[in-house]
Parts: C-alpha cells; sequence; structure tokens
C-alpha cells in the first residue's frame, strides 16, 4: 500500500510511459544554444554583474537573492530605496537563504578577482573587484553581527523600515525573529539558523581570505575564528540565542551510531580554514583534534547519500563547497585522501552537466585520474550549460509534465511529483535562488509564480569565474 501511494503521481506504469523516452539531449543542446547563447560568456558575466550590484545588492552589502518588486514598500514609504529596476521598489523580504547564497557571491567575486590579476588586467580592473568583495564581506559581516554573540549568524537581515508594507509587526510576533539596533539603526533578523547557511557563509570567508586587500582579510580572519570557537565550545552544535539548538543545526558526526560523512567534511574543513587563516595556537590544536585525534579526515566518505539514485540537492552544494575549501588548504597529503571521496561523489552526478561541480572536479583532481578526452568532455559540458543560461532571471510556473519525450522515473519527488529518468538541460528549467541545488530531474517547479520575483545571477558568476580563474574558459569567449 504504501509502495502504490508513492508511485502514485507518476505515469511510469501506463502505457504511454513507454512512448516517453526520446530525450536526445544533443538536439536539445542545439535548441538550448540557439535560445541563450546570443552573446559571449563575459559580457553575459559583466551583464550580469551590473544586474547583482543594482537590483541585489542592498547599501549594507546584504544580498536579496530574490527581488519582489511591488509600487509600495516599507514602513516609512518615503525612504528610498537603492534597488530599483523599471521605477519599481524591491522588497526586502525574508531570505531563507541569505547567509548561504551570501557566501557563495563572496566566493564568486573573489574567483573574479583572483582571474583578472591572473590574466593580467589592469590594476584598476582589480581594485574595484576587491571593493566588490569588501562590499559583500560587510554583507555578511553584518549577519554575524545581529546576534550580539560572536560567532552565531542570522539566516537574514534587513533595516526595519526596508521590510515589506505590515509585514515588521508579523515578523516580530514570532519567537525566531530578533529587533536589534547597531549605530542607530535597527535591524531586524531571522535566527534558526542553519548547518547549510554556515556551509555558504565559510565557504565565502575561505575564497575571499585569497583574494581580499588586508582590511578585509583581518575582518575575516576575525569572523572565521569567532564561528570556530564558537561551534567547538558547542560541541558543533549551532545554538541560538537562547541557548537551543537550532532546527538543523547539528553538524555531529554520528547520528545513532551511524557516520555522517558531510558533517565530518563540515568540521574538518571550517577548522582547517581557521588554523590556516589564524596565527593563534588555539585554532592549529582544533584542528589537530578534529583531524588528527578523531580522524575526521578518514570519515567523510560517504559525503551524500542517495536514494533511489536521487540526492538530497543542498547536501550536493554543501559537500562540494566542503570539498573545494579543503582542497585549496589542504596539504598535497590531505588532498590525496580527500581525492577519493571527491572522485565518489563526482560519478554520482557526472552526467548532470553542472559546471561547479564540473569545475572544482576539474580543479582538483589529480591529473593522473583525468583523462585528457574525457576532462575536455566536462570542461565542455560546463561551458554549455553556462551559454545556456537565460538572462532572463523571473521565476515562472514550469511544468514539464506534458513532454512526450521524457521518459519518467519510477519514482515521485518529495512534492510528489514526477521526476524525469535523465538529467535535462539547464535552459528546460527556470532559474532558482542557486541553480546548481536544482533537481535537473524536477518536471514541475514554482506553481503559481507569474515572474513577480526575480532571482539574483550569483550561481552563473560562481561557476564562470572559477572556470575562468582555472583556465577552464577563455577570457575573450
Amino acid at each position: 500500500m504504501a509502495v502504490a501511494l508513492f508511485l502514485s503521481g507518476c505515469t511510469v506504469f501506463t502505457p504511454e510511459y513507454w512512448t516517453y523516452g526520446g530525450y536526445d539531449r544533443e538536439e536539445r543542446l542545439k535548441i538550448g544554444l540557439l535560445i541563450h547563447d546570443t552573446i559571449p560568456l563575459y559580457q553575459k558575466a559583466n551583464l550580469f554583474r551590473d544586474e547583482l550590484s543594482e537590483v541585489h545588492l542592498s547599501p549594507e552589502g546584504l544580498l536579496l537573492y530574490a527581488a519582489d518588486f511591488h509600487e509600495e514598500r516599507g514602513e516609512i514609504s518615503e525612504t528610498p530605496s537603492k534597488s530599483v529596476v523599471g521605477g519599481e521598489k524591491v522588497d526586502y523580504n525574508y531570505f531563507a537563504d541569505q547567509l548561504a547564497w551570501s557566501g557563495a557571491l563572496a566566493a564568486a567575486l573573489s574567483y573574479r578577482t583572483l582571474a583578472l590579476a591572473k590574466e593580467g588586467a589592469d590594476a584598476s580592473r582589480i581594485e574595484e573587484s576587491q571593493k566588490d568583495l569588501a562590499h559583500a564581506i560587510r554583507g555578511m559581516k553584518l549577519l554575524g553581527t545581529v546576534s550580539g554573540v560572536p560567532g552565531l549568524y542570522a539566516r537574514c537581515a534587513f533595516p526595519i523600515f526596508k521590510a515589506p508594507r505590515g509585514r515588521a509587526q508579523t515578523y516580530l510576533e514570532s519567537d525566531d525573529w530578533h529587533l536589534v539596533t547597531i549605530d542607530d539603526e535597527q535591524f531586524l533578523w531571522k535566527g534558526d539558523v542553519s548547518k547549510d547557511q554556515y556551509s555558504g557563509m565559510m565557504y565565502g570567508y575561505a575564497i575571499a581570505y585569497l583574494a581580499a586587500d588586508e582590511e578585509t582579510r583581518e575582518l575575516i580572519r576575525s569572523e572565521v575564528e569567532n564561528v570556530v570557537r564558537f561551534l567547538f565550545e558547542n560541541e558543533f552544535v549551532i545554538r541560538d540565542i537562547d541557548g537551543e539548538p537550532t532546527t538543523y543545526g547539528n553538524i555531529e558526526t554520528e547520528a545513532f551510531c551511524f557516520p555522517i560523512g558531510l558533517h565530518a567534511a563540515f568540521q574538518l574543513a571550517w577548522t582547517k580554514l581557521a588554523a590556516s587563516i589564524s596565527s593563534d595556537p588555539e585554532f592549529a590544536a582544533i584542528y589537530k583534534e578534529v583531524a588528527v585525534e578523531r580522524d575526521l579526515i578518514h570519515r567523510i566518505d560517504p559525503l551524500t547519500i542517495s536514494l533511489f539514485g536521487f540526492f538530497n540537492r543542498s547536501n550536493n552544494v554543501m559537500a562540494w563547497f566542503a570539498l573545494d575549501l579543503l582542497c585549496v588548504y589542504g596539504t598535497r597529503r590531505e588532498r590525496s585522501v580527500i581525492r577519493p571521496s571527491m572522485r565518489k561523489e563526482f560519478r554520482e552526478v557526472d552526467d548532470e552537466w553542472n559546471s561547479l561541480f564540473n569545475a572544482i572536479y576539474l580543479r582538483h583532481e589529480h591529473p593522473k585520474h583525468l583523462d585528457p578526452g574525457f576532462s575536455e568532455e566536462l570542461r565542455q559540458q560546463a561551458e554549455w550549460t553556462l551559454r545556456m543560461f537565460s538572462v532572463n532571471r523571473q521565476i515562472v510556473e514550469t511544468d514539464l509534465t506534458t513532454r512526450t519525450d521524457i521518459p519518467r522515473a519510477i519514482f515521485v519527488d518529495r512534492k510528489w511529483n514526477c521526476q524525469s529518468a535523465v538529467p535535462l538541460l539547464v535552459f528546460e528549467y527556470p532559474p532558482g535562488s542557486f541553480i546548481w541545488k536544482s533537481s535537473p530531474y524536477q518536471l514541475r517547479w514554482d506553481e503559481g509564480a507569474g515572474g513577480e520575483s526575480q532571482v539574483a545571477p550569483v550561481d552563473f558568476l560562481l561557476a564562470y569565474w572559477m572556470m575562468r580563474n582555472a583556465g577552464l574558459l577563455d577570457p575573450d569567449e
């Protein structure tokens, strides 16, 4: 009975199912490139950078990753917003993943700075890129300031007068929302932060430290120390301002005697970062306890677990953030220990044409394990995916369940919708808050959405600049 209910939303056992299965990726690629590959990648990156600064970044450096456009906004309507598109003002709404994608943005801007320096760009362009990075880091730092507890970050925050009209009081009636005054300005902030938010944040700090100016590096160093000390003292459980664990704040490496490889990777990566950038011997000792005494360096496998071939996509992204951090800061020996887990993780997604996953894998895999032909194939797939990115970032309802060329999987998704049995190309589905965590097997998205929201292009910029910095993309293409 349970199995029947689980399969109830899927057409797999109906006669018409057997006519599905003609998804021709080569032909769909031609269509995707014809529609979306209209400007060089570097121009698309510049267009997205302008859009990011004009629409999705607040004066405080806060990332408004899903901008809702309305004519009326704010408890004090006379206060102007920096973010204006077509004369419509952008709501500062509840951004559940603001901290995570702020970290991804910091990483994207960092790889941009590093790529420009490596390519010999003018000093003025590099300096401008560092200023963009510093602005984003200050916004992320604000998310770590509002709680008043060093190391405890907010899910999101914004000035109270920029809350959607009538929404501020509703927020304040919730136990998870708080009001704080910083430099004579009142901020609303959301607690109950999760480990995936910390994953993006620590990844952003890690890559930013490589590219930032010295003042920003000092800020990053202080914040990373605060976070690692806070987590270590709380035995790697994120505790809210009331002292209670947050809903998804447990980062312990075992549950019911079963190892959790992803949590081990978090502890390993974050303590490694602190030990690498801090001069305080406290953090070298913490990393030694985590990596050597607890032997977590040998306990990160498996990083993620699939159910009938499908993954929790957030876990995938968090795993690749941790892998990139560990490989960037790890010693040669540490990378050799980590690579088998990375290899195994990549085998699960190597047919998805995910530009971010492909880029991290190509950057850190040992050359002896990379066949030149396969390496170029992965690079080309990642480039094609970026070329198929739509410049239209509006969120609209999309339903592909009527497409007869898409083979159906046996099992439905978490919302009881059918899934594709093969990964779809990126132009087939609408943009998400971070496309690399969107399932390429999903067939229905954003029910009821009509384009009122526009998402930030952080996902494209991170993969694009990571690839350029690694020499995987031609700067003139």
